[in-house]
């Protein structure tokens, strides 16, 4: 039995799940730059800051930031149609979804790291993939909503 997704655009017009796929897919390409935006980050203040736990969790918030903003703005104009709320409150909207999933990627990242004993990347992309789904479920139920 097909599940029958029934999705509105901006203007009240229906779609097929078709569109969900195509969003999804896009939500992925975007997250992919993104991610390669936080890894960037990440590996850069890792490699410039002291040897210690506590600036490797400074490195990785830093890194989820930037990859928070470029996602932001990429989104808006390749995933999304701009919800109905102003951009300032669609932005804090967003950020207190990636701060979410920050505290989240901070979490496994300390579980990886410190309880499994894992090496910062592979408990890293872990939480990269879990905070993925986080993201695009949040957003796509509380930021944009009205834009199925």
């Amino acid at each position: 039995m097909k599940m029958a997704w029934t999705i509105y655009d901006g203007r009240g017009h229906r779609k097929q799940a078709d569109a969900l796929s195509a969003q999804i897919a896009k939500f992925t390409a975007v997250s992919g730059l993104s991610t390669g935006v936080d890894y960037a980050v990440l590996l850069t203040l890792h490699l410039a800051l002291p040897v210690g736990q506590v600036f490797v969790f400074i490195a990785v918030a830093a890194g989820y930031l930037a990859g928070i903003l470029s996602h932001f703005f990429l989104s808006r104009r390749f995933v999304f149609t701009p919800s109905a709320y102003r951009p300032a409150i669609e932005f804090i909207l967003v950020l207190l979804i990636g701060v979410t999933g920050l505290g989240l990627t901070e979490g496994i990242v300390f579980l990886g790291t410190l309880g499994l004993g894992w090496h910062l990347l592979p408990a890293k992309t872990a939480a990269v993939g879990i905070v993925f789904g986080w993201n695009f479920l949040a957003r796509r139920w509380w930021v944009y909503r009205e834009c199925r």
